[in-house]
């Protein structure tokens, strides 16, 4: 049962899933079930692959918006060594005030902010 539910959850039709059953239950495969079959892993495999590049793309959003919270509160990235550097000084280079005028950076991200693009010359 879960198998049709899947099956039906990955796009196919109740006209195709119609057509599998008699496969799965007797092991009879013709040549025009074979490749129905064949076509539609395809077609899965291709969502499949989108997906698993939306979650990469995601990973390194998410990578860089950790990497920029961590710099804003003071904190250093895993593996590196030295003291972590305080917030600059309100008004100092590179404090939320110092940036006032001047163009934002990457992308608007969530409340506003703004973080780099992880991939180059996409949106």
């Amino acid at each position: 049962m879960r198998f049709i539910q899947n099956l039906y959850a990955a796009g196919l039709g109740s006209k195709a899933v119609l057509r599998i059953l008699p496969c799965m239950e007797h092991g009879v495969l013709t040549d025009e079930m074979h490749e129905r079959l064949l076509a539609e892993r395809a077609r899965v495999q291709a969502q499949l692959d989108e997906l698993t590049a939306t979650r990469d793309k995601l990973d390194a959003v998410i990578r860089a918006g950790q990497v920029h919270r961590d710099r804003r509160e003071g904190r250093r990235a895993p593996g590196t060594q030295g003291a972590a550097r305080p917030p600059p000084e309100e008004g100092a280079a590179g404090s939320p005030s110092d940036a006032v005028g001047r163009a934002p950076r990457g992308r608007p991200g969530a409340g506003g902010r703004h973080i780099a693009s992880p991939v180059a010359g996409r949106s």
